[in-house]
């Protein structure tokens, strides 16, 4: 059914690929319907939910949407955060993106502080490539 766990991973996959080929329109309407299902099918603070959240996150910023780029960062960085641990290389990769944004957006002390949480997080996992 179109409710199915699959079905928003295809989803988010074409999320993608309308991000990447600069149909951001598509995109984020897309990337919603996948974080949707994903809300709907899997339990709180599940990995699909916080991915796809950070898919449309990476959507809201090329459309320069920044308040909901931030707001969709936050939420996947904090499943991030619960599901592997403070220093997971998912939670580095998702300050690295809400860090850019809060740079573009103006916020440059906090993008500071998230951009050096990510490298010392990455720092520190240098010999653990997950």
């Amino acid at each position: 059914g179109e409710e199915h766990p699959a079905v928003a991973t295809v989803l988010g996959s074409l999320g993608i690929l309308y991000r990447r080929q600069g149909d951001y329109d598509k995109a984020v309407t897309v990337l919603e319907r996948a974080l949707a299902i994903a809300a709907e099918v899997f339990p709180p603070n599940h990995q699909q939910t916080a991915l796809a959240l950070a898919n449309l996150a990476s959507a809201y910023d090329h459309k320069d949407m920044p308040e909901k780029s931030i707001a969709a960062f936050r939420r996947a960085l904090a499943m991030y955060e619960a599901l592997g641990g403070p220093t997971h290389a998912n939670v580095a990769d998702t300050l690295r993106g809400l860090a850019n944004v809060l740079a573009g957006a103006g916020q440059r002390e906090e993008a500071k502080q998230d951009f050096a949480r990510a490298l010392a997080i990455l720092t520190e996992r240098e010999d653990d490539p997950q």
